[in-house]
């Protein structure tokens, strides 16, 4: 019999701790976006654009569903560009092969970084701990929009 901790003996299958980096990393990134996304929006600031685009709804459930099918596409479009130009050597972190991709980078903000490598991890490491109360915050702000109530004083729903 296996005890729950030892089920990763069931398949030979496991990601490396290099690729879950990864995942951890790009998760993050985009929680900090889309909780500074929510805080902005409800402040009621808005980037300027198309003229068709009304910007009264302020709730950022139903906000996205009112951009035009050419928004999404330029969204999309992006998405995938940077997806498939930065995914050399992804599969290779999955088995744990780190010398064609370090998790996480996709060559921007490199130059915001340290030259002392002590300094750089320690960036990093702030990155990594900023994505992860920010994935925590974006799902409190969830839990309080779908369950009213759930985040007792949390201002956004």
């Amino acid at each position: 019999p296996l005890n729950f901790c030892e089920l990763y003996k069931i398949s030979g299958n496991n990601p490396d701790v290099a690729f879950l980096r990864e995942a951890e990393l790009k998760h993050g990134r985009m929680a900090m976006l889309a909780i500074t996304g929510i805080m902005v929006q409800s402040a009621g600031i808005h980037l300027p654009g198309n003229a068709d685009i009304s910007f009264a709804d302020s709730n950022w459930v139903t906000a996205p569903s009112s951009l035009p099918l050419a928004s999404w596409v330029q969204v999309l479009a992006f998405i995938g560009a940077v997806e498939g130009t930065k995914a050399a050597g992804l599969f290779d972190l999955w088995n744990g092969q780190t010398d064609k991709r370090t998790p996480g980078d996709y060559g921007w903000g490199t130059s915001f970084l340290s030259k002392d490598p002590i300094a750089a991890d320690k960036m990093r490491l702030k990155e990594l701990k900023n994505g992860r109360l920010a994935m925590i915050a974006f799902m409190g702000v969830a839990s309080n929009h779908f369950i009213p109530g759930a985040l007792p004083g949390c201002i956004y729903s």
